[in-house]
């Protein structure tokens, strides 16, 4: 049985200085933390003692995933593989507008890339709807969803038959049902949003998924939702921006979260706080691309 409830957790801060930190990827295989800066640019590696700048300079990141050979998915204006290797460009958005990006994205069990785009201005106003994009493993791309405002996070059930997806625009969580090819059919609201903003989420081991929401009148928060879209508990932060989040550690039971932050490349109020969960998250596949960059 799921209960409703507010929750309070014991939050600790792991890292600070950031203009506005997202995207956040626990690395099961060096046992750390990446996450992107997505206004003063980068991709950070973080442990406890320690941040380092792993990719320079880009800004827009806003979203990451490794590959199977050890390489770097990243997204932006394009989305691409970074390896010792060089740079591939696995796809760039359709259209060819000046202001249309990728965002968040996520990888199925097969090693498929999933990432979303948004055509936006700065201050949000949308210039024509976003696209989620499946990105095969033979490097193959299929357009999976239509008419989005501001795609945001993903996140595959334990099972792998739906995926999670936030439009941040309308403030909706969709639950898609994904076909064996990696298609998605019978999409349908899991939820809805009229005084918060939805952006990152992440899955939990036991099928709930957890979804950064900003409020509107009151502080940033984690809303946790059943399979079925019902809420049992939020989580509140010490923020009101509050960004995504990620499941990690030896356990994946330690949860990041990026908070704070400005649209101000030069502020630095964006942190990495944590806390510990009493369920364990699931581990981020590999993207295997069956590709070799030049």
């Amino acid at each position: 049985m799921y209960v409703r409830c507010m929750h309070e957790v014991e939050w600790r801060t792991l890292a600070s200085g950031f203009a506005m930190p997202e995207a956040p990827l626990w690395d099961h295989k060096s046992q750390s933390l990446l996450i992107t800066d997505v206004q003063a640019g980068g991709v950070w590696h973080i442990t406890e003692d320690r941040k380092d700048l792993l990719v320079a300079h880009r800004r827009g990141i806003g979203g990451l995933a490794r590959e199977v050979n050890g390489g770097l998915i990243v997204s932006g204006k394009n989305l691409s593989l970074k390896s010792d290797a060089g740079n591939l460009v696995l796809a760039t958005p359709a259209g060819g507008s000046p202001t249309a990006r990728f965002n968040d994205l996520t990888v199925s069990e097969a090693g498929r890339i999933y990432v979303g785009s948004i055509d936006s201005e700065p201050g949000g106003r949308v210039n024509q709807p976003g696209e989620l994009v499946m990105i095969d493993t033979d490097g193959a791309q299929t357009v999976v969803a239509t008419g989005l405002q501001k795609t945001n996070g993903l996140g595959f059930s334990p099972d792998g038959k739906w995926l999670y997806h936030v439009d941040t625009g309308v403030g909706i969580v969709w639950r898609h049902e994904v076909h064996a090819a990696g298609t998605l059919v019978d999409s349908r609201p899991l939820t809805q949003w009229n005084n918060g903003i939805p952006d990152g989420l992440a899955v939990a081991s036991d099928g709930t998924v957890w979804v950064a929401v900003a409020d509107l009148d009151d502080w940033s928060y984690i809303c946790v939702l059943s399979p079925s879209g019902e809420e049992l508990r939020r989580i509140p932060t010490r923020e009101r921006s509050v960004t995504s989040l990620c499941f990690g550690g030896p356990d994946l039971c330690t949860v990041f979260v990026t908070v704070g932050g400005a649209y101000d490349r030069n502020a630095q109020n964006g942190r990495v706080d944590t806390f510990r969960s009493d369920v364990a998250g699931l581990p981020r596949p590999f993207a295997r691309i069956e590709v070799a960059p030049n």
